[in-house]
């Protein structure tokens, strides 16, 4: 099956799964850094304490924001039309509260590999969203192979 470019991006709606990559990911790169400030800082045990709270502060950050997504700048979705743009969802369908999708666009940052597919989004001027970044991980075990591949073309054609 021979398709173009431009038939891979007229609509495409990316809802990752929980991710265990996305999980050990985090976990071990923490866990790292906590090993580092253990060896190097072992004479100094305030600055120590000090550094470990911060790692330990942004593995729930990061944890919160992209596993359980309880947080605001929580993606649950995106979804991007060829006449519409590029649409996030910050609030999950299942839930009570009206779900009004944030248009953005999609900022020069974001980037793919054979792993991992990193969409940055920036929120088109709005009252309530000015200036607010959004970022959407998509590990491979997210979602499903032909998601990963249409991000993969629309990635690398834009």
């Amino acid at each position: 099956m021979n398709l173009d470019a431009t038939s891979y991006t007229d609509f495409l709606v990316i809802e990752p799964r929980q991710s265990t990559q996305l999980l050990v990911v985090l976990f071990c790169a923490h866990l790292i850094s906590a090993l580092v400030v253990l060896i190097l800082l072992q004479d100094h045990w305030v600055i120590q304490l000090v550094v470990l709270l911060l790692v330990g502060a942004s593995w729930f950050y990061y944890y919160c924001l992209h596993i359980t997504k309880v947080l605001s700048q929580s993606v649950f979705s995106a979804s991007y039309h060829q006449n519409r743009g590029w649409l996030i969802s910050t609030v999950p369908e299942c839930s009570n509260v009206q779900n009004d999708d944030i248009a953005v666009t999609l900022s020069g940052s974001s980037y793919v590999s054979r792993w991992w597919v990193v969409l940055n989004f920036n929120a088109i001027d709005n009252l309530t969203v000015a200036h607010r970044r959004y970022t959407l991980l998509v590990p491979v075990d997210s979602v499903s192979a032909e998601v990963h591949r249409h991000l993969r073309v629309y990635l690398k054609t834009i």
